[in-house]
């Protein structure tokens, strides 16, 4: 599968200098914020990536997405449950 968008010429000159192969670092991105999202298990996101389970345990490491790690929203949705049932009028 081949994804492509468009970025302005002076940003990707910049990226490309900094980080190298612009392709190969979006990728690994959308396929680490899949997983995260846990919409691609572990195998798969090694599988495309090309890593064994260490090298992707690594760059998950690496990236700070941990398996069963909450999210912002995930503590969002709990202090608003909490709220909730702190004024709740139930005895």
């Amino acid at each position: 599968m081949s994804v492509r968008f468009e970025l302005p010429h002076s940003l990707e000159a910049r990226l490309r200098r900094d980080l190298g192969d612009l392709e190969e670092t979006a990728k690994a991105a959308t396929l680490a914020e899949v997983y995260r999202q846990g919409k691609i298990s572990l195998h798969d996101l090694s599988e495309a990536l090309g890593y064994d389970r260490f090298e992707t345990m690594a760059f998950l490491k690496r990236l700070q997405v941990f398996d069963g790690a909450i999210s912002h929203d995930d503590v969002d949705a709990d202090r608003r449950t909490l709220d909730e049932a702190m004024t709740s009028d139930k005895p």
